[in-house]
């Protein structure tokens, strides 16, 4: 458990110089492209323990599962979402929060390019990194449930680019993917839901 914390705060340094460093030459937010810098960071975290010969590529949950039972799950999950989702914005009486994906303001072919680059590779990424790796170190270590929430207010903390109001609907999709990985051993279904969130 010990690395994965470790990878974790270190994603959270290294990006955050990152940042710093682009703040001094007048670059402002971030906004995509600081999304890429925290999936390269965690796809970073992995060579050592792949490098140490304890991860290998068919340890990354990367495998296929029983269809029916991962399309059910699937979709118990985005309609748990749904409904949570709902509850929550009608707590707050806010009206609907824009993806930072959709709607690019800036229309320069790089950053549509990084834009979607960005909606693809995320998904993968976090699901390697948070439902895989901190998932497993966790659940190594705790029952399903308190695991699934550590995780899922870990992911909600580095979605940086939301607003704050929207990090309970996150970490709440982070600890759900948690519990998907867990009964589906697969991070398929999970990273089928954040792609279909990411782009919508």
């Amino acid at each position: 458990m010990g690395y994965a914390l470790v990878a974790y705060v270190a994603s959270w340094v290294a990006v955050s110089c990152v940042t710093f460093g682009a703040w001094l030459v007048g670059v402002g937010h971030w906004g995509v492209v600081g999304a890429l810098w925290f999936d390269l960071a965690w796809l970073a975290s992995l060579v050592p323990l792949y490098r140490a010969g304890v991860l290998r590529s068919v340890d990354l949950g990367l495998r296929l599962a029983p269809a029916g039972r991962s399309v059910g799950l699937a979709l118990l999950v985005f309609v748990s979402l749904g409904v949570f989702d709902d509850v929550w914005r009608s707590v707050l009486a806010s009206g609907s929060v824009a993806n930072p994906f959709s709607g690019v303001a800036d229309k320069s072919a790089a950053l549509i390019v990084l834009t979607g680059v960005a909606a693809v590779v995320s998904p993968v990424v976090e699901g390697i990194f948070f439902q895989d790796l901190l998932f497993r170190c966790f659940r190594n270590r705790f029952a399903l449930l308190p695991a699934s929430v550590m995780v899922g207010v870990m992911f909600a903390f580095v979605h940086t680019e939301y607003p704050l109001v929207v990090l309970p609907e996150l970490a709440v999709y982070g600890a759900l993917a948690c519990v998907l990985y867990e009964y589906t051993g697969s991070l398929f279904p999970a990273i089928a839901i954040n792609l279909y969130l990411e782009i919508g």
